[in-house]
């Protein structure tokens, strides 16, 4: 097994830090480094710290992550998700395994009791891991096309396009930070949606999207795990209703700025800790 890059980009310190201790205690002996693409340096094993002095989207971050790493693997994840112990393993095995028999070839990694995310009716990774040969052979990841939507997807569609295959990694080796929602989102994943999905319509629509509307809605259809085949899915057309998205959560701004002063003062370990807790009951995983 060779050396894993792990590409995270952040600009929450909090989060940062608690993803950058989730990382080292679940990783056990697997080779790795952590290219950390943040405003912030944090210093912790096998870190590499690129400073982000002007943030312009996570695309460009990943992007920024992706040129500057070092591994055989990558993995591009995001400080709203932590990993289980294993993950390394689990992703690294699944990759040689099935690159002897699809090339190239991207793996999703699975955040625990979500479904899977579809573009044009093709299965897409939301968390990827690919080795450097697949990545190199698909021109790179992450596109600075996109800021904050649809790259991943992109990256997907690159490897179906080139006589590849995306599948899913069943096990779930991922799981949501379940306080996550109490701490800011980036400025370019609020505003971006609609400019991302109008340049990925733009590129895939006359090879994929023949039948398809043009807006998000349209275009990226999640569906419940039961409906993958092989761990991937491919069904191109277009559906006459889309499953229902379920409603978004809310809370009031001042319950949401007093539970955030409180986590941000928590150092990362009791944040953890409290994340890992939550995510056993909530999740049913036990990170």
């Amino acid at each position: 097994m060779g050396l894993v890059s792990i590409i995270l980009p952040s600009l929450r310190l909090e989060l940062a830090r608690q993803s950058l201790l989730a990382i080292e205690r679940c990783s056990g002996l697997v080779q790795h480094e952590v290219i950390l693409v943040s405003p912030f340096e944090l210093r912790a094993p096998n870190v590499r710290w690129i400073q982000e002095t002007e943030p312009r989207g996570n695309s460009a971050a990943q992007r920024q992550g992706y040129m500057a790493a070092q591994g055989d693997y990558l993995l591009h994840i995001s400080d709203d998700v932590l990993p289980v112990p294993g993950w390394l393993d689990m992703a690294v095995e699944r990759i040689d395994e099935r690159e002897q028999h699809h090339f190239p070839f991207v793996l999703g990694l699975h955040p625990a009791r979500f479904g899977f995310s579809t573009v044009y009716g093709h299965y897409f990774a939301n968390f990827i891991a690919i080795s450097r040969r697949s990545a190199e052979a698909i021109g790179g990841t992450f596109s600075t096309d996109y800021r904050a939507h649809f790259a991943d997807a992109d990256i997907s569609l690159r490897a179906w396009c080139n006589g590849g295959r995306c599948e899913c990694l069943q096990v779930s080796t991922l799981y949501y930070v379940p306080l996550e929602r109490f701490f800011p989102v980036a400025r370019h994943k609020q505003s971006s949606l609609q400019q991302d999905c109008e340049t990925f319509v733009g590129k895939w629509r006359t090879k994929y999207g023949s039948g398809w509307g043009v807006t998000h809605q349209d275009v990226n259809i999640d569906y419940p795990m039961p409906r993958l085949v092989d761990d991937s899915f491919v069904n191109p057309v277009p559906p006459k209703d889309a499953p229902p998205r379920p409603p978004q959560r809310t809370h009031t701004a001042p319950m949401r700025r007093a539970v955030s002063g409180a986590l941000a003062r928590l150092p990362p370990s009791q944040l953890y800790a409290l994340s890992r807790l939550i995510a056993r009951f909530r999740y049913g995983v036990r990170p």
